[in-house]
């Protein structure tokens, strides 16, 4: 990287597939013996993010924190290879990665200044995610659409329990869309229309096989005998005799995230 004297970069939080120089216009830092520092800067934290046959993730979600402050989410979408936390920031990083269809996995990593005092040490971990072998798999946003053009999207937590729905199409007022929660589970809604909250089932699984159904307003909703895809992001099956398929989405859609 090309180095310029005095200025240097203003810290940023990107989601970033290459680690490349980003300017800025800053305050001057010198370091202790009054020298000025160079444009150039260095990443804090970078995480490769694969699976167990060192892969690179496609789309993961990482919550950290820096020196214990409120946390931070940044995704990455199509590779997750040499995913940035932070730039020139010297502290203490804790971080949480998840991914559909895989386990969570935690790190930690202290990232302290250069002996020149300008810029960071960082640091590189290789986050390895292994396949959830439970109903966890169903963890994130699911969404089917019938030959109606009716949409059924759903949203399951890391434990794989239903959380929401939001059912397309159904109504002939307001957006025309049926807002559900379930069981002790709360969504955002859409103002000026009601979220419907309903009881639900917990889902279960067999080896490939995953069940869930339940009934709102007399629709039905879910999937019975799905077969989870290989690559754990899609499943078929079938619901009331009628086959049904369903495929993960990697962004909440706002009505089903979670208030606050």
């Amino acid at each position: 990287m090309k180095s310029i004297p005095c200025r240097r970069f203003r810290t940023a939080l990107f989601t970033v597939i290459a680690m490349v120089p980003m300017l800025a216009g800053a305050v001057c830092r010198t370091n202790p013996g009054g020298q000025a520092c160079t444009l150039i800067a260095i990443p804090s934290v970078v995480l490769n993010i694969r699976d167990a046959q060192n892969t690179p993730i496609a789309h993961a979600t990482v919550v950290f924190t820096r020196n214990f402050d409120p946390p931070v989410t940044i995704t990455c979408d199509n590779n997750c290879d040499s995913v940035v936390l932070a730039w020139e920031q010297p502290g203490h990083f804790e971080y949480r990665v998840t991914a559909g269809g895989y386990v969570a996995a935690s790190g930690v990593a202290d990232v302290y200044l250069d002996p020149t005092g300008c810029h960071v040490d960082g640091k590189t971990a290789t986050v390895v995610l292994q396949r959830d072998t439970t109903i966890g798999v169903l963890f994130g946003v699911w969404t089917s659409t019938n030959i109606a053009g009716q949409s059924t999207i759903l949203r399951f937590d890391e434990n794989g329990a239903p959380i929401g729905a939001i059912l397309t199409k159904r109504l002939n007022t307001g957006d025309g869309n049926v807002y559900v929660q379930f069981n002790d589970k709360k969504i955002t809604g859409v103002t000026g229309q009601s979220i419907v909250t309903s009881q639900a089932p917990f889902p279960s699984r067999l080896d490939t096989i995953v069940d869930w159904n339940v009934l709102v307003g007399g629709i039905a909703i879910g999937f019975e005998n799905a077969i989870l895809a290989a690559d754990f992001n899609s499943l078929a099956g079938s619901l009331i005799g009628s086959n049904v398929t369903y495929t993960r989405v990697y962004a909440i859609p706002p009505a089903l995230r979670t208030p606050g």
